[in-house]
C-alpha cells in the first residue's frame, strides 16, 4: 500500500479491484491494528449516503469479490478473510503488509542504542518506504494514516542522516536529506539540514541559492521571513573555522577572570562540586553541562567552585552570561566582548576566536544557555573542534547534545524527610538531625538576612521542615520564601504555601526577573517548549505522584499516532533533558516519571477547563482498569510485586477517587466507577495500613448511593461496596459497623443468587458472629459458604471456609480438628500461589502448635510466615506474625527476643491502626513486664489492654486459661491492693499514645 495498492497471493497477483471501495475496504481491514470490524460500520463508512440494506449489500457483494479473488479453492487455515453475519476482518497470520512492516521496522530502528546497528535498521525501513500510502485515495481515514506515515519516515531519514553525520559521511547524508524532502519539501528544519550540509560540503553558492529559493516561498506563502537566516546556518557549521584555523595564533597572557560575585552563604551541593571538580583535574572530558530546572542553583554551583577548578587553566576564565542575549547572532560577539579581544575587520566574530584563544589551558563557562540552544552547540562543537587547550563548562535547563559531553545534573537539596523518611510532623525528629538538611540551613540563612534575630527552635523546627519539604529542597523557592521572615512566622508561611506562587514572590529589583518570582522561573522554561511539548507537559499534571509510560501513552497520545509508544517516550525523553520531569528506575523493573510538585502545580494552572474535564476523565478511568488488572494478580505469586505498584500509584487513586466522588451526586457512571475503584483497592488499604482511609472513602461513597433507588446501580456493585467497607472496619474493630454492612452485603447477594460473591460475605459474617463468641451462628454461616464453593468449584472460597472453621476450632480448644482444617486451608492456598493467605494459614498452626505447647514447631511455622507479611508489606499481618513469635519467645523465657518482637508488634500495629493485634500485643508485653518483676508496668498494661479487649467486644481465649487472673494476683501481691488498684485504673485510661511509649521504653536487664 506504500506507493501503489496490490495484492498478491501465490502466483496471484492484483492492482485492480471489482471498484474503488472494494479497494478502501481491503486497505481499510490490512491496516493495522488487524480488527475485526462490524458489517454495519463498514456499510456506513464505505456508502455514508446509502440506507442501511443498501450498505449491507454493496459491502456483501465487496466482500463476495475479495473472497473469489483470494480464498477459492484455499484451505481453512489459508483462507485471508474472516467473515460472519455480524463482522468482517482479515487474519494478520496469513497477511504480510508493507504498512505494518514499516512500523515495526521504524520502532526497532528508533529503539536500538546501538549506532551501527541502528543505521541498517533504519536503512531497512527506508527501503521498505517506497512511497505514500494509498496515492490517488482521499477517504478521510487513509489521508490521516498517509501524514503518519509520512512524518515517520521523515523522523527515519532524519535520523539516518544524522547517523552519517556523525562519520562525516556527507554523501549519503545528504541523500537520506533529499529522500525527505521529496516527502515534505516545504519543511523548514529539513531545508535548514539540506543547507548545512551543502555548507559542510564546501558547496557555499549552492547553499546560497537553495537559501533564496526557499526565502522566496516562505515570504510568498507567510508574508515571512525563513526562522533563520543565511549567517546563522553559516555560523552553525564547522566550514569557517577550518578554513581559518590555520590562522590561529598563541596568546600566552591569561585573560582576566570574569566571575560573578557571590554575596550570601552556599549551602550543600558537595558530592556535586566533587565530580565537578574531579572532571575537570582528572581530564575525562572537555564539555561538562550543569543541568537543572530554573532555580535549582546551576549558577552559583559553577561560581562556588571556579576557584578551585580556576587553578587547572593557567590560560584564565571566561564568564560569559547568556541569559539577556536576545539575538543568537550576537553569541560570538559577546565571547569576544568578555575576553576582550579587539575587533578585527577580516574575520567573522567565530573565526576571530578560532584565531585569538591563548595557548595555555583556558575554561570557558557560557551561563543560562537553554534558550538558545542550537547556537552555542555549534559554537561550542567549533571551540572544542579546532581549539584543543579549551574546556567548557556550561549552565543550561537542558544539555547540547554533544558527542563527548558530561552532564551534572542539580536535583533539590536535601530536605529531613529525604533523610530520616520521619513524616513531616513528627515532633520527635530532633533539632540536631533537621538541621542537617541542606534546605533547612539555607532557609534558615535566607531568613536571617530580612530578620537577623530568626532562629529554628523545638517549636518551629517541624513547621521549617515542613516548609522546605513541600518546597521539594528547591533553592530558589526556598529562597523567595524565606524572604517573608521579615513579615511572616513559618507558621503563617506554611499556610498560605497553600498557593506557593502567590507567596513565592521577591521584591528585590536586583534579581533577574526570570528568578523575581517562582512562577516566572517556570514559565521561562515552559515557553521554551515547542507548542505540542507544551501539550504535553501540562497534560501530566493530571497525575499525582509520578506515572509510568503506560498511563502518560493511554492518556497523552496523539490519537492517530501509530507510534504512539514512542512519541510519548521521546516527549518524556524531551522534557527530562529539559530538568522537568525525572526518571527514576522502579522496583518492579519499569521506569517511573515524577514532577517536582511546585512545577505540577505550574503546569496544572495551565490547562483549561474543557482539558481538565477531559485529562480527568481518561485518568480515572485508566486507574479504574489498572486496579482491576492488579487484583487478578494480587491473588497469586506476582502479589509482591502487584501491591508494590498499587503503592506506587496510591496518589493517583486517590485523585482519581476524589474526581469520581465530585461527580458522583450527578453521575452513576462516575458513582460506580468510583466504587469499582474501592473495592478493587481494599485489599491493599487492609494489607497496607489504610483501612481508616479506605473505610472513610466508602463510606463518602455509600452515602451518595444510599439516595438512589435500589436498581439504579448493578447490585452485584453494591454488594461488593457494602462488603469492601465490612472488612476494612472488621480489620479496625469497628465491628457494629462491620456487622451492619455485612448484612446488607448478604442481603444483595441472596437477592440475585452470585454463589461466589454470597460465599465471601458468608465468611466475613462468621469471622464477626465468632468474634462476639456466637460459634453457633459462625458455623452455620461457614458450613454455608463451604458448601457454595464446592457447588460453584471455587478453592479460593474453600481455602477460606476451611481456616474460619479451623479458627472456631481453635477458640474452642478442638486442637485436632484445628489443625486439619488449618492444614486443607494451607495446601488449597499453596496450590493456588496465594503467598499472603499462606502466611495466614502458617500463623494459625503456629497457633495449634503454641496451644498444645509445641513451641519449637509454633517458632518454625511463624518465622516461616514472618518473610511473607515483610515480602507483601502486609504490615497488618506482620504485626500479627511478630505478636505470635514474642508470644512463643516469651513461653520459652528468651526475654530478649520476645521483646523486641512484641516492641515491634505494638509499633506495626499502631501505624495500621490493628488495634485487635494492638490489644493482645499489649497484654503479653503486661507478662512479659510481670515475669521481669516490673510490677507497675506490668499492672498498667494488662489494664489496657483488658479496657481494649472490652472497647472491640474482642475475648483472649483460648490465650493459656487464667493466665491473667495468675498474673493479676501475682501483681497485687507485689504491690499491695491500694497501689494495685492506683496502677490499674491508670492503665485504663491510658490514651493509645501514652501505653506504646510505655511499651516501647521497656528493656531486658538480664
Amino acid at each position: 500500500m506504500l506507493g501503489g495498492f496490490s495484492v498478491s497471493k501465490g502466483s496471484h497477483f492484483t492492482d485492480r479491484f471489482q471498484t474503488q471501495k472494494t479497494a478502501i475496504l481491503l486497505a481499510f481491514l490490512s491496516t493495522p491494528p488487524f480488527k475485526q470490524h462490524s458489517r454495519e460500520v463498514l456499510a456506513t463508512m464505505l456508502w455514508p449516503d446509502a440506507d442501511s440494506d443498501t450498505g449491507r449489500n454493496r459491502l456483501s457483494q465487496a466482500v463476495g469479490w475479495l473472497r473469489k479473488q483470494f480464498d477459492s479453492g484455499s484451505s481453512e487455515e489459508e483462507k485471508l478473510l474472516i467473515a460472519d453475519r455480524v463482522y468482517v476482518g482479515i487474519k494478520p497470520e496469513c497477511v504480510s503488509v508493507d504498512v505494518h512492516n514499516f512500523e515495526q521496522s521504524c520502532i526497532a530502528a528508533l529503539k536500538e542504542q546501538i549506532p551501527q546497528v541502528q543505521r541498517e535498521l533504519l536503512k531497512n525501513a527506508v527501503t521498505i518506504y517506497t512511497g505514500s500510502f494509498l496515492p490517488g485515495y482521499f477517504e478521510d481515514w487513509i489521508i490521516n494514516k498517509r501524514s503518519d506515515l509520512d512524518t515517520n519516515a521523515v523522523r527515519v531519514l532524519r535520523r539516518l542522516c544524522d547517523s552519517y553525520k556523525a562519520d562525516q559521511n556527507w554523501d549519503e547524508a545528504l541523500i537520506a536529506i533529499r529522500q525527505a524532502l521529496q516527502i515534505d519539501p516545504y519543511d523548514e528544519l529539513l531545508n535548514f539540514e539540506h543547507i548545512r550540509l551543502l555548507i559542510l560540503m564546501g558547496q557555499q553558492s549552492k547553499a546560497v541559492r537553495l537559501y533564496r529559493e526557499y526565502q522566496r516561498y516562505t515570504f510568498r506563502e507567510f508574508g515571512s521571513e525563513p526562522g533563520l537566516t543565511f549567517d546563522e546556518l553559516l555560523s552553525e557549521s564547522l566550514q569557517p573555522a577550518l578554513q581559518l584555523a590555520v590562522h590561529r595564533s598563541a596568546v600566552s597572557a591569561p585573560i582576566i577572570p570574569s566571575l560573578p560575585s557571590n554575596l550570601t552563604r552556599f549551602f550543600g551541593r558537595e558530592s556535586e562540586i566533587t565530580t565537578l571538580e574531579n572532571m575537570v583535574a582528572s581530564h575525562r572530558s572537555r564539555l561538562i553541562t550543569i543541568t537543572g530546572l530554573g532555580g535549582a542553583g546551576k549558577t552559583r554551583l559553577v561560581t562556588e567552585s571556579a576557584a578551585t577548578i580556576g587553578s587547572h587553566f593557567p590560560g584564565g576564565v571566561g564568564f560569559i552570561s547568556l541569559a539577556d542575549l536576545k539575538d543568537p547572532q550576537h553569541v560570538a560577539s559577546a565571547i569576544s566582548e568578555v575576553l576582550m579581544l579587539p575587533r578585527s575587520e577580516m574575520f567573522l566574530p567565530i573565526e576571530q576566536l578560532v584565531n585569538s584563544f591563548p595557548s595555555l589551558p583556558f575554561l570557558l563557562i557560557f551561563d543560562n544557555a537553554e534558550h538558545i540552544i542550537p547556537v552555542i552547540r555549534s559554537v561550542v562543537s567549533v571551540i572544542l573542534k579546532l581549539i584543543h587547550n579549551v574546556t567548557v563548562i556550561c549552565t543550561s535547563r537542558q544539555s547540547l547534545n554533544i558527542a563527548g559531553e558530561q552532564e551534572i545534573s542539580l536535583q533539590a537539596l536535601s530536605t529531613p524527610v529525604n533523610i530520616h523518611g520521619d513524616h513531616l510532623a513528627d515532633k520527635s525528629v530532633s533539632l540536631e538531625s533537621i538541621l542537617e538538611s541542606d534546605s533547612v540551613r539555607l532557609f534558615i540563612d535566607r531568613a536571617r538576612l530580612v530578620r537577623s534575630d530568626f532562629d529554628i527552635t523545638e517549636e518551629n523546627a517541624s513547621t521549617i521542615s515542613q516548609i522546605c519539604t513541600k518546597l521539594e529542597g528547591l533553592p530558589l523557592a526556598i529562597e523567595l520564601c524565606a524572604a517573608w521572615a521579615q513579615s511572616l512566622t513559618p507558621a503563617q508561611m506554611l499556610l498560605q504555601l497553600t498557593n506557593r506562587f502567590h507567596l513565592l514572590v521577591s521584591r528585590r529589583s536586583d534579581i533577574p526577573a526570570r528568578h523575581r518570582t517562582m512562577q516566572a522561573a517556570l514559565e521561562y522554561s515552559y515557553l521554551l517548549l515547542p507548542m505540542p511539548l507544551q501539550q504535553f507537559f501540562i497534560g501530566l499534571s493530571v497525575f499525582r505522584g509520578g506515572w509510568r509510560l503506560e498511563g502518560a501513552t493511554i492518556l497523552l497520545a496523539s490519537p492517530n499516532d501509530t507510534h504512539s509508544h514512542f512519541e510519548v517516550v521521546g516527549q518524556l525523553t524531551e522534557l527530562i533533558e529539559r530538568s522537568m520531569v525525572i526518571a527514576e528506575a522502579a522496583l518492579d523493573g519499569e521506569m517511573r516519571y515524577r514532577m517536582l510538585e511546585t512545577l505540577r502545580e505550574f503546569a496544572e494552572q495551565q490547562v483549561t477547563m474543557a482539558m481538565d474535564s477531559n485529562l480527568r476523565q481518561k485518568h480515572l478511568e485508566y486507574y479504574v482498569k489498572f486496579a482491576e488488572r492488579a487484583v487478578a494478580h494480587i491473588t497469586g505469586e506476582d502479589q509482591a510485586v502487584w501491591f508494590r505498584k498499587i503503592e506506587m500509584e496510591h496518589e493517583n487513586f486517590r485523585s482519581a477517587l476524589s474526581f469520581s466522588l465530585e461527580r458522583s451526586k450527578t453521575s452513576t457512571n462516575h458513582l460506580e466507577l468510583g466504587l469499582r475503584l474501592c473495592i478493587y483497592l481494599v485489599s491493599f488499604w487492609e494489607m497496607r495500613g489504610y483501612a481508616l482511609e479506605g473505610q472513610v472513602w466508602l463510606e463518602k461513597f455509600i452515602s451518595v448511593l444510599e439516595d438512589l433507588s435500589e436498581d439504579e446501580l448493578p447490585l452485584a456493585i453494591q454488594a461488593r461496596a457494602y462488603y469492601s467497607h465490612s472488612i476494612l472496619t472488621r480489620s479496625k474493630g469497628d465491628f457494629g459497623l462491620s456487622e451492619t454492612s455485612i448484612n446488607r452485603s448478604l442481603q444483595l447477594w441472596r437477592s440475585q443468587k452470585v454463589g461466589e460473591g454470597l460465599a465471601a460475605a458468608l465468611q466475613v459474617a462468621a469471622t464477626l458472629a465468632y468474634s462476639r463468641l456466637d460459634f453457633a451462628q459462625a458455623r452455620s454461616f461457614l458450613e454455608e459458604a463451604k458448601q457454595i464453593s464446592l457447588d460453584i468449584g471455587n478453592d479460593y472460597q474453600l481455602a477460606s471456609a476451611f481456616l474460619n472453621l479451623g479458627n472456631i476450632a481453635l477458640e474452642l480448644q478442638e486442637w485436632k480438628e484445628a489443625r486439619e482444617l488449618y492444614t486443607l486451608s494451607l495446601n488449597l492456598r499453596r496450590q493456588q500461589g496465594n503467598i499472603k493467605l499462606v502466611g495466614d494459614a502458617l500463623n494459625n498452626l503456629g497457633l495449634v502448635a503454641r496451644y498444645l505447647n509445641e513451641l519449637e514447631q509454633a517458632r518454625a511455622l511463624f518465622e516461616e510466615a514472618l518473610p511473607i507479611g515483610r515480602k507483601l508489606s502486609d504490615r497488618s499481618g506482620t504485626a500479627i506474625t511478630l505478636l505470635n513469635l514474642g508470644t512463643v519467645e516469651l513461653l520459652s523465657k528468651q526475654f530478649q527476643p520476645a521483646l523486641n518482637y512484641l516492641q515491634e508488634a505494638v509499633t506495626t500495629a499502631k501505624e495500621v491502626g490493628n488495634r485487635r493485634a494492638l490489644a493482645w500485643s499489649i497484654k503479653e508485653l503486661g507478662h512479659w513486664a510481670c515475669a521481669q518483676s516490673d510490677f507497675m508496668t506490668a499492672a498498667q498494661l494488662i489494664s489496657f489492654s483488658e479496657t481494649l479487649r472490652a472497647d472491640l467486644g474482642m475475648s483472649f481465649l483460648p490465650a493459656d486459661p487464667g493466665q491473667i487472673d495468675t498474673d493479676v494476683n501475682i501483681i497485687e501481691q507485689a504491690l499491695g491492693s491500694a497501689a494495685f488498684k492506683n496502677y490499674w485504673q491508670k492503665g485504663s485510661r491510658f490514651t493509645l499514645e501514652q501505653v506504646a511509649n510505655i511499651a516501647l521504653d521497656l528493656q531486658f536487664h538480664s
